[in-house]
């Protein structure tokens, strides 16, 4: 008889010890009941016999499954370490990595335990440093770096943050490279979803995945590149449930894993990758921008000094809407999208516009002729450190999207403004980050209620060797009625 510790996927603080007549090994699963429910458990480790049978509660295996696959050392280096920095349990990571439709065992009659296979771990890439590539047409470079990928035997990962992302850009590289292309998202079915999975463990020829955030648990073999498009997307991070993680720098966990190389691509990129490869971590690589907005600013005080508005309407941005023969799109502030189409009715009837949100806007896909912000200043908030940096990247990708871009605000002097084209606003603000002791430089976590979710206090950490020493110490610091948010977005 042997004694193994098993990982369940739910929120527990500790591992039970179930008892086996036959040998596991360290990722098997099996078939255990915790609790009156059955789970698909992951062997840890083989717990010592005269230390276990005294003082654990020791549960009985109840099966083996057939065809169900070993989870890898890889997977579980890459749990551990999301269960460590974003401090929550490794069965919460373990359900997050494998959702319900991949642990359902169907129902069946009880077999007779049966030893399992191991699976040998795959071939590891050889990579470069991690590359910061900043163009405002990436694919081109993806696709010769997927090709260079698949023609040397290894599959790829590119990771975008959103699941119409995705689509896009199987459309733009599925018919340019040698292997085949899977899309995995939340909008497929759970037996799509789960073939995939399949296909990923059991695929001996390269591949190459495009998926969200949580794609990068999925089971990968002969991994050898990481792509990850719109790097500073917010929606990279994860929010509810735990584990809270950012899926860009999971997926560079990941290819520090797997020895895969890491590529990150953005026109507006993130401080902390600016950072990066300020301090040599990261390559910065420029390719072509092609950035050919004409931007104007309207200062709305200005403009009322002189009667120059009407309504929230300047007479200038009347004017460019009248000359105007091509698709428009109007980003609504504090105006309803119903009293912005009675205006256009009342004002312009031949005019049909897309009016959205700037969070609308910023997922818009296709090309205008006039974009147009009626408020630019509601692009800021005072309470957020982030808020010049979002709105810079906010406004930055939308001017790859039209022949124009007319902005209407009361702060028409904002740096973020008049910084399209160049760095040198992200550098700056890298130095008032430095200066007041913010992230990149620091790290933070915010202290949620659990019932209101509202902030209850930030924690700031130097980085330094002694930051997941204290990081590490929340979680009994605070108990169970308080949400730990490492790197918030």
């Amino acid at each position: 008889m042997r004694f193994y510790y098993l990982l369940l996927p739910i929120k527990l603080d500790w591992f039970p010890v179930y008892k086996s007549q036959i040998p596991l090994h360290r990722g098997q699963r099996v078939e255990v009941t915790f609790s009156s429910k059955t789970y698909l458990a992951v062997v840890l480790g083989e717990a010592p016999a005269e230390e276990i049978a005294s003082t654990v509660k020791v549960l009985e295996l109840e099966n083996i499954p057939d065809n169900i696959a070993d989870i890898s050392e890889k997977e579980l280096k890459l749990w551990t370490f999301v269960s460590e920095y974003y401090l929550c349990s490794l069965g919460e990571v373990y359900e997050a990595a494998y959702p319900k439709y991949k642990r359902t065992l169907a129902k069946r009659k009880k077999k007779t335990l049966q030893p399992s296979t191991v699976i040998s771990e795959e071939k590891r890439a050889e990579s470069g440093k991690p590359i910061l590539y900043f163009s405002s047409d990436r694919v081109p470079y993806y696709l010769s770096k997927l090709n260079a990928c698949i023609k040397q035997g290894f599959s790829a990962l590119v990771l975008l943050s959103e699941r119409e992302l995705a689509s896009i850009m199987e459309e733009k590289l599925s018919s340019e490279l040698d292997a085949p292309v899977l899309l995995y998202d939340s909008s497929l079915s759970p037996a799509a979803r789960k073939k995939i999975t399949e296909s990923l463990g059991k695929a001996e020829e390269p591949l190459v995945l495009l998926g969200t955030r949580s794609a990068i648990f999925l089971p990968f073999r002969n991994l050898g590149l990481v792509i990850v498009d719109e790097e500073q997307d917010p929606y990279f991070k994860q929010t509810e449930p735990a584990p809270r993680y950012n899926g860009r720098d999971m997926a560079a966990v990941l290819s520090s894993i797997h020895g895969a190389q890491l590529i990150l691509g953005s026109f507006a990129p993130s401080l902390e990758s600016l950072y990066n490869c300020s301090i040599g971590k990261y390559e910065f690589l420029e390719g072509e921008s092609a950035l050919n907005c004409k931007l104007e600013v309207v200062d709305i005080n200005a403009e009322k000094k002189k009667k120059g508005m009407e309504g929230e309407y300047s007479k200038r941005l009347l004017s460019e809407i009248s000359r105007t023969k091509g698709q428009l799109m109007i980003i609504r502030s504090y105006s309803s999208e119903e009293s912005v189409h009675e205006f256009f009715r009342e004002r312009f009837p031949d005019l049909d516009p897309q009016i959205l949100t700037a969070q609308a806007a910023r997922k818009a896909t296709g090309h205008c002729t006039l974009m147009a912000i009626l408020n630019g200043d509601s692009l800021f908030d005072s309470e957020d450190f982030r808020s010049d940096e979002k709105a810079f990247q906010l406004l930055r990708n939308l001017s790859l999207r039209c022949d124009k871009l007319f902005i209407q605000c009361s702060s028409s002097a904002h740096p973020v403004f008049s910084s399209l084209k160049k760095l040198d606003y992200e550098y700056r603000l890298l130095e008032e980050r430095k200066v007041f002791k913010l992230p990149p430089y620091t790290r933070i976590v915010d202290i949620k209620d659990r019932k209101s979710g509202e902030l209850v206090l930030r924690e700031v950490f130097e980085r330094d060797s002694k930051a997941s020493e204290q990081k590490s110490k929340l979680p009994l610091r605070y108990g169970a009625m308080y949400i730990i948010d490492v790197d918030p977005q």
